[in-house]
């Protein structure tokens, strides 16, 4: 979007009430969604969203805007209002922008822009079908089809410029399963940063297959045991829980505020006790 804008000289303005640093992100979106529960309809969402931001850094302050005029005009008068929320000494200069390749190389093999919303919408057809003929006990389906398409463009003030297109793709079945009184749910997704080449390996029907096993087998399931027990922890969420847990107070921003936990504590068996507490308690 920006890539014909004289992006120096916006960055050039926004530093001219001095800054060590700034950068120009911009973002653009096109996505689409289909939900169809109990074999109707309930949305066909195509979206399309656009905008750029500006973000200034003085030592520990940050000052950033964003709009969705993306003219150079636009961007100029982003850049003019930031900028007021910066008093440094002096205009920083701004090195000459140098392109540079992605280091992250995602190939989508099979783009979901290249395939028409009916098509789409038999992919869901397809899992919805698979799922109420998995079992008569099988009494509710709910399945979600979407796709993004984002482009993002970064111009720094280090002379860094860059672009980058990402495709994701989403497709999940959720199903209730009924039991005399007893009803359980199962739930079974597949995506990420890929095309729909995801659906090779795990096509719909497979997907409603999975999600309507894991229903029914609840249902027999027995109660998990209160009590203080021993946990194992998968990798996969182990790491999330140590993320959420400790990591945020690790973060640079908040220790330099003095906004964190571990703020002024460099000792390393310290540290090392407080992630063995929190994870032990988790």
């Amino acid at each position: 979007m920006i890539e014909n804008f004289d992006l120096k000289k916006i960055l050039k303005t926004a530093l001219r009430n001095g800054g060590d640093f700034a950068d120009i992100y911009s973002e653009e979106i096109s996505s689409l969604q289909i939900i169809s529960e109990n074999k109707i309809v309930e949305k066909i969402n195509p979206t399309f969203d656009h905008g750029v931001g500006i973000r200034i850094i003085l030592k520990d302050l940050t000052a950033y805007g964003f709009t969705n005029d993306v003219t150079e005009s636009g961007l100029m008068t982003l850049a003019q209002s930031v900028s007021e929320n910066i008093k440094g000494s002096a205009p920083s200069k701004i090195l000459d922008l140098t392109k540079r390749p992605s280091h992250l190389k995602l190939p989508i093999l099979k783009s979901p822009l290249d395939l028409k919303i009916q098509n789409k919408k038999a992919l869901i057809d397809e899992a919805e079908k698979a799922a109420w003929a998995f079992d008569k006990r099988i009494i509710q389906v709910k399945t979600l089809y979407a796709d993004i398409s984002k482009k993002i463009g970064i111009a720094n003030s280090l002379g860094e410029w860059a672009e980058e297109e990402r495709v994701y793709s989403l497709f999940y079945v959720q199903t209730v399963a009924q039991e005399k009184d007893m009803m359980q749910t199962g739930y079974y997704p597949v995506g990420g940063v890929c095309g729909l080449e995801m659906l090779d390996t795990t096509p719909p029907e497979m997907i409603a297959k999975k999600s309507a096993e894991q229903a029914i087998r609840m249902l027999q399931a027995r109660k998990a045991p209160a009590g203080t027990m021993p946990v194992v922890i998968s990798s996969s969420a182990g790491g999330t829980m140590v993320h959420e847990a400790v990591g945020h107070g690790l973060e640079a921003d908040l220790a330099s505020l003095g906004l964190s936990v571990y703020h002024k504590r460099l000792d390393r068996g310290l540290l090392t006790k407080k992630l063995l507490s929190l994870m032990t308690k988790h």
